[in-house]
């Protein structure tokens, strides 16, 4: 079983739903997506774009945590397994001294996109 949470672009559901036809969209605590294997193990993926990287990265919550840190831990609490996505590669300017991001264009399912599978980066988690 596939879910994926309410607050995912439309087009994402659309070409999930496509794809999967028994997946579901419900609002999800800590994770975009989430699946279920028949023995209950669960697998939360979060997916980032390098510049929602960077900023999850410095942006600090209430109680003090990196952003970041604050998801990864909540994920790790709800589920048997974690996956990060990131989408793009972050670059670091010399002369500005500025750090941005790039990704590139790609075309998947008939929707536009601006990540291709050559642009991500997986990290996981037990």
């Amino acid at each position: 079983m596939l879910l994926v949470d309410s607050r995912e672009k439309a087009v994402t559901k659309k070409v999930i739903a496509a794809l999967v036809p028994d997946s579901s969209v419900i609002a999800l605590a800590c994770a975009d997506f989430l699946l279920f294997d028949q023995d209950g193990h669960s697998l939360g993926i979060e997916r980032k774009t390098a510049s929602d990287l960077l900023g999850s990265l410095s942006k600090k919550m209430v109680n003090g945590n990196v952003r970041l840190d604050d998801q990864l831990e909540r994920m790790a609490e709800e589920y048997t397994h974690r996956l990060l996505i990131v989408e793009g590669w972050p670059m670091y300017d010399t002369k500005t001294r500025k750090l941005s991001t790039r990704t590139r264009d790609t075309n998947v399912a008939g929707t536009s996109s601006t990540v291709s599978p050559a642009s991500t980066s997986c990290w996981a988690s037990r």
